[in-house]
């Protein structure tokens, strides 16, 4: 049977060709059963040759399954997400998987409502949450869920990324061996705390004195929009951290603005080591956290997972701080370097 000119040819046109039901070729199509080797070398010549696609809306009535994940981010602009994303997009692609990508603008409210939207569309989903513990219980009894960045705090529901704690403690314990004595923290109002905890495990008994100043924006503009009080105050710190190099970098450049050398008065450490820390002036001094292999090992278990397979130990990425140009050493260092911690010179 030859396909009529302009039309898509079908499943009837791959059995005629190939000479067995239309049955038989939405099995072997859908995956939901094996015939012969001859049988199934006939269907998939008669595919090559006609050009046939199958339908996804019809594959996914068939089978139940929409062979889709779906994938919700705090911030696209953010390049941690984008990195994310290019990780879970790299194994999904490989595994014949699409990804449906929504950004919820960092409100808890937007992603629930993303939540609900997608989950009759996708077989799975990764969130890089602002939810609470609850509303992540609840989604996930809808379906399969991995989360990145923090903690779920619920048993089935497993998280992805590196230790924020462990990356805060080895920021901490950097500060104390290189001499700085009044740190601040510019804290995201939701999703910070594991980091911070690390700080102050860092500092506890040595005498460096620690605040903690709230942002509820995790970019630059809050960076920029927290300068003024955290360095024009009568109690300037000698090191900020950042939650993370958005926020270091705006930070950095109004502190500039305001006449503070970076980092001759005033240290800035950041999270993430996005590809734009490496080119600011100074360059930023920050943690390596990994994005795209987070993004990888979430979307590998989440797909395990839907496909029935046995899901691995989960092995958590190790955070890394990577040193550059805009912190320095205020006294000799301490011999050693932080325990449990990798550190690069760049």
């Amino acid at each position: 049977m030859s396909v009529p000119q302009h039309k898509a040819p079908t499943l009837r046109h791959v059995a005629h060709a190939s000479q067995v039901s239309e049955s038989t070729v939405s099995k072997i199509v859908n995956g939901t059963k094996r015939f012969s080797p001859e049988v199934e070398r006939r269907v998939h010549e008669a595919i090559a040759e006609l050009g046939y696609t199958a339908n996804p809306h019809a594959r996914s009535v068939i089978t139940g399954k929409s062979r889709a994940i779906g994938v919700v981010v705090a911030d696209i602009l953010n390049p941690h997400f984008a990195l994310l994303v290019k990780g879970i997009n790299s194994v999904a692609r490989t595994r014949g998987y699409t990804v449906l990508l929504t950004d919820s603008e960092e409100s808890a409210e937007i992603e629930s409502e993303l939540l609900r939207e997608l989950i009759p569309r996708v077989d799975g989903l990764i969130v890089a949450t602002r939810l609470s513990q609850s509303a992540i219980e609840q989604f996930s009894k809808l379906r399969p869920l991995a989360l990145t960045s923090r903690p779920s705090g619920v048993e089935h529901v497993p998280t992805f990324g590196a230790d924020g704690r462990l990356a805060g403690q080895i920021i901490g314990q950097y500060l104390v061996q290189s001499g700085h004595r009044r740190v601040s923290y510019l804290h995201l109002r939701q999703g910070s705390e594991e980091r911070l905890h690390g700080l102050r495990a860092a500092f506890a008994g040595t005498g460096v004195s620690l605040t903690v100043h709230l942002s509820g924006e995790p970019n630059i503009e809050g960076g920029v929009n927290a300068a003024g009080a955290l360095l024009l105050g009568t109690e300037r710190p000698d090191a900020v951290v950042a939650y993370n190099d958005l926020m270091a970098l705006g930070l950095m450049a109004e502190a500039q603005k305001y006449g503070f050398n970076v980092p001759a008065d005033l240290s800035v450490i950041g999270v993430d080591d996005i590809p734009y820390a490496a080119l600011t002036s100074p360059p930023l001094t920050t943690v390596q956290l990994h994005s795209r292999q987070e993004g990888a090992h979430a979307a590998e278990s989440l797909l395990n997972r839907i496909e029935g397979l046995e899901v691995p130990a989960y092995l958590p990425l190790h955070p890394q701080l990577i040193l550059r140009g805009s912190s320095r050493v205020r006294v000799p260092e301490s011999p050693g370097t932080p325990s449990g911690s990798s550190v690069t010179s760049q």
